[in-house]
């Protein structure tokens, strides 16, 4: 689900709690196609069989494998991503809230 603008709900994240995900210019693209798509199910992100996708990690190594990419986790953008960010000077408190990381 979209949050207007500029971001997407997860209503269940990986700890079991709700996270707001920011989303730059080309997600935002992408979901709005992906939205103008989609059913009327529960899911944006579906299989076939209209099933939520739950082998992320199988989908990913094989979009990787159809594109001849070795070596590469789904992982390791998660990585790039916060290494870029400390690459343009964004504060390490900011890229820990961004990866959903808990307060200390």
């Amino acid at each position: 689900m979209l949050v207007p603008p500029k971001s997407v709900l997860v209503a269940k994240g990986k700890d079991g709690t709700p996270r707001v995900l920011p989303l730059n210019q080309t997600a935002q693209k992408v979901f709005r196609v992906l939205l103008g798509d989609a059913t009327t199910g529960e899911w944006l992100f579906t299989n076939r069989k209209d099933e939520p996708i739950e082998a992320i990690k199988q989908g990913f190594a094989a979009a990787c494998a159809r594109g001849g990419i070795e070596n590469l986790r789904s992982y390791d953008l998660r990585h790039t991503f916060a290494t870029r960010l400390l690459e343009h000077g964004v504060h390490h408190y900011v890229i820990s809230a961004l990866l959903g990381h808990s307060p200390q």
